[in-house]
């Protein structure tokens, strides 16, 4: 391989090495920034859902209107 050829690969091999890099890096940013935003949505629906109480509490929500099953039973 001549010097001029073997330069060339070597400053593709180093870009390609970059840009791994910072594929590496913008993936491992992304996956943080989407882990905190789960993490700050499941303590906001915790604060939400332990802040407001049940308006009818012997009720529990528990009646069925109708038949269930998509209609069977």
């Amino acid at each position: 391989m001549s010097g001029a050829l073997r330069r060339n690969a070597h400053e593709i091999l180093e870009a390609l090495d970059e840009s791994v890099i910072k594929l590496k890096r913008a993936l491992k940013d992304r996956s943080e920034t989407q882990s905190e935003h789960i993490r700050r949505t499941t303590r906001d629906n915790r604060e939400f859902d332990g802040s407001h109480t049940d308006s009818n509490p012997g009720g529990g929500g528990t009646a069925h209107h109708g038949p269930t099953g998509g209609g069977r039973g």
